[in-house]
């Protein structure tokens, strides 16, 4: 089955799925698109997801688009590396882990992002604030849970971190921006603060598949 991912460097939505087709060894078939060309917003690419968002994964011609779908349906193609366990309970597990994640980390993470990529830090550091407050009590759940385990759930890699490293390494990235500078609490010193987390992103990188995955533009 021919399978085809077109995608945008340095989406976190698309790291996930970069992460779960290595791990799971699928081949396909690269289209990277540039976001100031705007691709993804001419009608061909509408029509496969009339959102013209990325990623978008073809599969014999179907379109899947969101992320974790996406992810879900990788998992389906090889017998490698599971990503959603090996029985139902440690599926319900995984999920339970990229919900919870999602609702109270990424919820307030991304919204930071937003007035630091909008250049509104310091009419917003009120809000900011409070976010940022949130995000690191999570953090400090996160890395007491990363302290009993190697990857997110277990010892075994799965899709909980395919969604968690890309979002983590996108706070590092973020801190990078002159915007960022007006953080009164820009949480860019997570790694050094939470060593169990950091030490999970060291084994992340580790895996034999990571350098295949990192957006490209990031290297430079």
């Amino acid at each position: 089955m021919n399978i085809e991912l077109y995608w945008i460097s340095g989406s976190p939505y698309v790291w996930r799925v970069m992460l779960a087709l290595n791990a799971k060894e699928v081949e396909f078939t690269s289209h990277r698109l540039e976001a100031p060309e705007r691709k993804h917003k001419e009608e061909s690419y509408l029509k496969l997801n009339p959102r013209g968002k990325v990623p978008l994964l073809l599969s014999g011609g179907e379109a899947i688009y969101e992320s974790l779908a996406i992810i879900k349906y990788v998992d389906s193609l090889s017998s490698i590396c599971p990503l959603f366990g090996e029985n139902a309970l440690q599926e319900a597990k995984i999920w339970q882990t990229i919900f919870d994640f999602q609702s109270y980390v990424e919820s307030n993470i991304w919204l930071v992002a937003r007035y630091v990529y909008q250049g509104k830090v310091r009419e917003n550091i009120l809000k900011i604030n409070k976010m940022t407050e949130r995000a690191r009590d999570e953090f400090k759940i996160l890395n007491e849970s990363l302290m009993k385990t190697k990857y997110c759930t277990s010892d075994n890699f799965s899709a909980a971190d395919c969604v968690f490293y890309p979002t983590l390494a996108n706070i590092v990235r973020l801190n990078e921006k002159d915007e960022a500078l007006k953080l009164e609490d820009s949480l860019g010193d997570f790694r050094k603060k939470y060593q169990a987390i950091d030490t999970y992103m060291k084994n992340i990188e580790s895996m034999y598949f990571f350098n295949k995955t990192y957006p490209p533009h990031w290297r430079n």
